[in-house]
């Protein structure tokens, strides 16, 4: 394959990269607590002879944006929101992940637990169990869960080093190996979701661009490949 193919199709696969990111933003534009993804390019330049260079693009890895999504009221006792950093510790059957998305419930032992079942951890680490005749159940903005029956544990947001770093699990939930550090200005706000911070006009708008770029590198590619059919025609009724 000629160079010029090359340098297209590198093209090509760095657009398709992009509209696979933007449609999983678009996606998610409902999901609760869902951090919308970039991509990163680089150009790659290298010199074929002297005095000329080809432009390679190459995908270089891809970022969240981890910017606060707007804060729905819900009226739920069980929901809650994140106002500044932080992610809510969740015990899964692979291990503590971490969430923004506060649609919690109770399941059938009173314990509070993700809109997937998964336990949401106090800050000492332990499932935070409701008991059963417990009514009026309150959270501060610290975290901490009262109920008529007493205090039943504590929210605690972690905030990490390296956000960027944290793997998307689904669900609503990220992990990493990094330990956490319990954060100080989190605040908890009870009845409310954050959403996700997706801007659905913004990414309708990027999807119309980023499709209109891989159809025109499209059709250079397709002139391209018709300039290379043509010269070993001509070539070839040359030899001859």
């Amino acid at each position: 394959m000629e160079l010029p193919s090359l340098v297209l199709i590198s093209r090509q696969d760095a657009i398709m990269r992009e509209m696979d990111v933007t449609a999983n933003n678009i996606a998610n534009i409902n999901t609760t607590g869902f951090k919308k993804s970039g991509v990163i390019f680089e150009d790659y330049m290298t010199e074929t002879q002297p005095g000329e260079t080809v432009d390679f693009v190459i995908d270089s890895g891809s970022y969240r944006d981890f910017s606060a999504g707007p804060i729905l009221r819900t009226g739920n006792e069980l929901d809650v929101a994140l106002e500044g950093d932080g992610y809510l510790p969740v015990q899964t059957p692979n291990g503590t992940m971490y969430t923004r998305a506060g649609a919690f419930q109770l399941n059938a032992e009173g314990e509070i637990v993700t809109a997937s079942g998964y336990q949401v951890m106090s800050a000492d680490g332990s499932p935070i169990v409701i008991p059963p005749e417990a009514t009026d159940i309150q959270i501060d903005k610290e975290g901490t869960i009262r109920t008529n029956q007493g205090e039943a544990g504590r929210l605690q947001a972690m905030t990490f080093k390296q956000e960027q770093k944290m793997e998307e699990y689904g669900n609503g939930l990220y992990r990493t190996n990094e330990p956490g550090t319990p954060s100080e200005t989190t605040r908890i706000v009870q009845g409310s979701l954050e959403k996700s911070n997706v801007e659905p006009v913004v990414e309708m708008t990027r999807i119309i661009e980023v499709l209109r770029s891989y159809q025109s590198v499209g059709k250079v590619l397709d002139a391209e490949n018709e300039r290379q059919r043509n010269a070993i025609r001509i070539l070839g009724k040359t030899t001859i």
